[in-house]
């Protein structure tokens, strides 16, 4: 279900396609930027589980319901023409040049028996598995044609048998069924097996006042008979008076879910979402044949971003057209993200005071870049943003401060941008929430105050003091 909103915020956004939203998952795990899970329940939690029998290997439960007992033990593998075993070796058909007919041979038919013997071994193992994770109680669940026929079959097949004799119908069987039902006729507590399938006790030579060890409960459901007389196969309950059934919808109409407001608080929130006050689950990138007809606006500013992120400072300020074509060369950038780089704005920008102040932090060790981080906030945080998160509710926030550097041990949080904007004031109002919530969560995991909060706009060519 949580997978399902992911798309429908997906479309929402204005994007269609499977494709699309494939590539956006896959982008958002390159990024490191998962998308939040969804909640799963504890080990100790009192509910029914259903799980296979390989997840249930080691746990162990009060009840244990086990079903499916009827299927089949997969032997496919021993049909193959040519058929391989670790210890016995390998062997396949004989083609014949005349008739042009395959045959088998006898190496193939003892690599037929092992591996019919090592599957029924392995499935041996699982059953044994599954029977012992019950505490209190064991329920085996068998779905069988002919249920009297079978039962009959293992009271002769067990019973007075010797163990030799046993040991080969065993390894005859194809389902859990069979193992189970000469067991439960060798264990010699057969009361409930003789009346099951309808057999006397003296036919087996047992006595009547045999203790009782285990019960069998044969249920026998006849499809023509159930159509035929449907009342018999079904317990309709009273329908309800009008008065009733009125009351009844009143009353569940009327419930309230009383964590109404933790339904309506994200759980997972990047720090532009917090400002912007509403989802921001976006589509990232195009398919290749896409770019071909030249990138968008928001993929250029993207392009460029990308190229801050890993381009070398030092060769980018002597030359910023060799950086992007070893950018490109080393597929950080695609040839069209690449020729997107407006070069003359990127050498704007290794030419400012700013840039000046970037690279004497570097040269002291005190610089970092793509600074992600991660916190958990509440409402005296967010509240002034997010109306949507209140009383003990929490989200957790995410972001990436583009540039982190420190002066005399306070820090400076640095943010690129690529919007089309007249002033920069307009740029300020827009990204100074933003900023502050940079700000509020830097402060505390670098343990430095942050002295300044600086936007720099590629397209002004200019940086902007907001915090």
């Amino acid at each position: 279900m949580l997978l399902l909103d992911y798309a429908r915020q997906y479309e929402t956004a204005g994007y269609r396609g499977l494709s699309g939203f494939l590539r956006f998952v896959d982008s958002a795990q390159e990024q490191d930027d998962d998308l939040a899970p969804a909640v799963t329940i504890s080990e100790q939690a009192n509910v029914v589980r259903i799980m296979s029998v390989h997840r249930s290997k080691g746990l162990e439960f009060p009840v244990v319901f086990l079903c499916g007992l009827s299927r089949s033990f997969n032997l496919s593998d021993r049909n193959a023409a040519a058929l391989l075993h670790p210890q016995a070796g390998f062997a396949c058909k004989r083609k014949d040049p005349q008739g042009m007919g395959w045959y088998t041979t006898v190496p193939r038919e003892a690599l037929r028996l092992e591996i019919s013997r090592s599957s029924r071994a392995e499935e041996m193992r699982v059953l044994y598995v599954a029977v012992t994770r019950a505490r209190e109680r064991l329920v085996l669940v068998m779905a069988e044609r002919d249920s009297a026929k079978k039962l009959q079959a293992a009271l002769a097949d067990a019973r007075g048998r010797s163990l030799e004799e046993l040991i080969f119908h065993i390894s005859r069987a194809n389902d859990f069924t069979r193992w189970i039902l000469l067991s439960l006729a060798r264990h010699g507590d057969v009361v409930s097996l003789a009346e099951e399938a309808g057999l006397s006790l003296r036919a087996l030579g047992e006595s009547p006042a045999e203790k009782r060890r285990f019960q069998v409960f044969r249920a026998v459901w006849e499809p023509e008979e159930v159509e035929k007389e449907p009342s018999q196969g079904l317990k309709l309950a009273a329908p309800l008076g009008a008065e009733a059934l009125t009351q009844q919808l009143r009353t569940q109409t009327a419930y309230r879910y009383p964590w109404i407001q933790a339904t309506l608080t994200p759980a997972k929130l990047a720090a532009s979402e917090v400002a912007q006050g509403e989802s921001t689950l976006q589509f990232q990138s195009r398919p290749q044949f896409l770019l071909e007809e030249g990138l968008t606006p928001a993929e250029r500013g993207l392009a460029l971003h990308k190229f801050m992120q890993f381009c070398d400072y030092h060769r980018a300020r002597e030359s910023p057209s060799d950086e992007v074509k070893r950018l490109v060369e080393k597929a950080y950038l695609t040839r069209a993200e690449g020729d997107s780089i407006q070069l003359r704005r990127v050498s704007a920008f290794f030419a400012s005071p700013l840039a000046g102040r970037i690279f004497q932090a570097g040269e002291r060790g005190e610089l970092q870049r793509e600074l992600r981080f991660l916190a958990a906030l509440g409402e005296r945080e967010l509240g002034k943003w997010r109306k949507d998160i209140q009383g003990g509710e929490t989200v957790t926030v995410q972001g990436v401060a583009d540039c982190v550097f420190f002066e005399e041990g306070q820090a400076v949080i640095v943010d690129y941008k690529t919007d089309y904007v007249k002033t920069p004031e307009e740029l300020a109002e827009r990204y100074s929430p933003q900023l502050a919530i940079y700000k509020m969560i830097l402060e505390k995991s670098l343990g430095y105050p942050v002295k300044e909060c600086i936007l720099y706009s590629f397209g002004l060519q200019k940086e902007i003091q907001v915090l």
